[in-house]
């Protein structure tokens, strides 16, 4: 005769073996790619390369082998992914048989072993859009790792890093450099060049700039306004 404990572990074990039995989707792919300060700010197109798995080509990523049995409930944990051990106080481990799937390939393909996938080196092209900021992330849909059991494939995410730029730096909006003038070219004024995000610049200094003012420069580069401080020497 079944007592409630029994009841209740039937009815749970159906809902999990069921859940176990769902398809699975793939991990997503990371990916840090690194640029400079003016790929990030003026927008650029990067083309990535790595490894990472891949649907097999031998069995399109069902992980059987063309014309074999497809997979079925796991014959040891029931579909439940899970077995208990002995005892009142027992508790559940992952199936060795089916790697907490629930699902076992019959007639598994020889090529990736029923994995249905492989390992393989993959390209993509990655576009920036202006003003990219460091640590960013962009989402690449459905090109991460292929699913299990008919599950769809996981993203590909990339993240961005910016190089630190030798003269230039990004503070919002804005593009700034740390201008050294000497001390006649301070009293004087005039145009000096300046670096930007595109090459070089005119900065137009007024007479008598002090030490730490900041002058916008005449070329606005990626849209946005380049400062330059002057300091003397």
């Amino acid at each position: 005769m079944q007592t409630a404990r029994d009841l209740l572990a039937a009815v749970v074990g159906d809902v999990f073996g069921r859940q176990r039995r769902e398809r699975r989707r793939g991990r997503d792919v990371r990916y840090t790619l690194t640029v400079d300060l003016a790929e990030a700010a003026l927008g650029s197109e990067h083309e990535i390369q790595f490894e990472a798995l891949g649907p097999c080509a031998t069995c399109s990523g069902t992980g059987s082998k063309p014309g074999g049995r497809a997979p079925t409930s796991c014959p040891l944990c029931g579909g439940r992914g899970e077995v208990k051990g002995e005892g009142f106080l027992a508790r559940h481990t992952t199936c060795g048989r089916c790697s907490g799937t629930g699902m076992v390939q019959l007639d598994p393909c020889e090529t990736c072993r029923g994995r249905g996938a492989r390992r393989e080196a993959r390209t993509f092209k990655v576009r920036l859009p202006a003003g990219t900021e460091g640590g960013a992330e962009k989402v690449i849909a459905n090109h991460g790792e292929p699913g299990q059991f008919g599950g769809g494939p996981g993203n590909l995410r990339v993240t961005v890093s910016v190089r630190p730029h030798a003269w230039l730096r990004r503070e919002g909006q804005d593009i700034h450099c740390e201008l050294f003038v000497s001390p006649l070219e301070a009293a004087r004024g005039g145009k000096v060049p300046v670096p930007t995000l595109t090459g070089s610049a005119l900065l137009e200094l007024p007479p008598g700039v002090a030490t730490g003012a900041s002058c916008a420069c005449a070329a606005r580069a990626c849209r946005r306004r380049a400062v330059a401080r002057a300091t003397n020497w």
